[in-house]
């Protein structure tokens, strides 16, 4: 299949590439989150000790307004703050170069943001639903695994031989978090997924929002009539794509921002209109 013969305009479109291959250089956001939260749990396991031994700055009863931007980076468990960072390299290195670094920047803020305050609501309503704590981002991780189901249906892995589109993965491993947040702390663990419902529902409302300001921008195309000679009109000539074609080659598919792929829409649409 040649490029003129793809539609771009559809932004779920990815090439089917392997899960190592997809994650294994971090772009640069991801990479700048993922050692964001490396630091701060250290610098969480430097802060002198609680009464009863505990460290973490995570929103837990009684709860504080503060914990709602400092939950994130509160996470004074080795094991949570190894899942954070995999998790963030692993929805950020696919989504990134997707959506862009500065959105993915926004999702990640949003998502803090409506976590926090909603487990803070919560906890301050119904204490008895907050007795699991909140110190990780999971309203972020929440709704970058809702984005990535949604984007990711085309890419296709491999997990211990088992193949299946990302989307499902994704889908999978975040039913089996929720399930085991359940499990441990049974109706306190209300307040997490209320946490985890908010953000995933921010990021949901900024992707939406961000479609349908593409779909505004658009601009629909008017299509003039073709001279009787077999003179080409200059409206019909696709532009300039050959830096983006040299991409593909380099990096593949995926690697292109929206803005090219943009670009690659319009000259195929441009050299349909001649063919036709």
């Amino acid at each position: 299949m040649g490029w003129q013969e793809r539609d771009y305009s559809d932004q779920t479109y990815r090439e089917r590439l392997s899960a190592a291959w997809a994650i294994a250089r971090p772009p640069r956001v991801t990479l700048a989150l993922m050692i964001l939260h490396g630091v701060a749990f250290v610098l969480v396991l430097a802060l002198p000790a609680r009464e009863g031994g505990g460290r973490s700055l995570a929103l837990v009863a009684p709860v504080h307004t503060w914990g709602v931007l400092t939950h994130a980076v509160a996470t004074s468990s080795l094991f949570t703050a190894v899942f954070v960072v995999l998790a963030l390299w692993s929805l950020g290195g696919r989504l990134e170069p997707l959506v862009g670094g500065p959105r993915l920047l926004a999702d990640y803020l949003l998502g803090t943001l409506a976590g926090g305050a909603a487990y803070y609501g919560v906890a301050r309503a119904a204490p008895v639903l907050a007795s699991g704590p909140l110190d990780y981002p999971v309203g972020v991780l929440a709704g970058l695994c809702l984005l990535a189901v949604r984007t990711q249906r085309h890419e296709r892995v491999q997990v211990l031989g088992w193949g299946t589109s990302a989307a499902r993965l994704y889908a999978l491993l975040a039913a089996v978090v929720v399930a085991l947040e359940v499990v441990r702390f049974g109706v306190g663990a209300g307040a997490w997924l209320a946490a985890a419902a908010a953000g995933a529902a921010a990021v949901g409302l900024v992707e939406e929002l961000a479609r349908l300001s593409r779909r505004k921008g658009r601009r629909r195309p008017v299509r003039p009539s073709i001279p009787d000679d077999d003179t080409p009109h200059p409206l019909f000539e696709p532009p300039d794509i050959d830096d983006v074609l040299a991409k593909i080659s380099r990096s593949g598919l995926a690697s292109l921002t929206p803005a090219e792929r943009q670009r690659l829409e319009d000259a195929r649409r441009a050299l349909r209109r001649r063919i036709d």
